[in-house]
């Protein structure tokens, strides 16, 4: 799936699109940037917008922490929820 918003100006000739990637699953190191259009239009350049390569550098990084805890948050949903540490400690079985 891509979002992006942009602007096209009639007046002027010129536009400025961004369009950014979102991923209908959490996955592990995976590298995604954005791309931007901007200029007018008999001449748009393409490009990645500014901080998205570190952006994209730092979730791909930290990707195996963020895909556990949406993993393990998926997992719990159907759990009751009481605190797994009370659980345990109570010696319930689901623990």
């Amino acid at each position: 799936m891509v979002r992006g918003r942009g602007q096209l100006d009639f007046k002027t000739g010129t536009v400025h699109l961004r369009l950014m990637p979102q991923p209908k699953t959490a996955r592990f190191f995976t590298f995604s940037a954005g791309v931007e259009a901007k200029g007018p239009f008999n001449n748009i350049s393409f490009g990645v917008p500014k901080g998205e390569l570190l952006g994209g550098l730092v979730s791909f990084f930290t990707s195996p922490f963020h895909v556990l805890m949406r993993r393990l948050g998926k997992a719990l949903e159907g759990a009751p929820k009481k605190n797994p540490c009370i659980r345990a400690l109570e010696g319930d079985p689901e623990s």
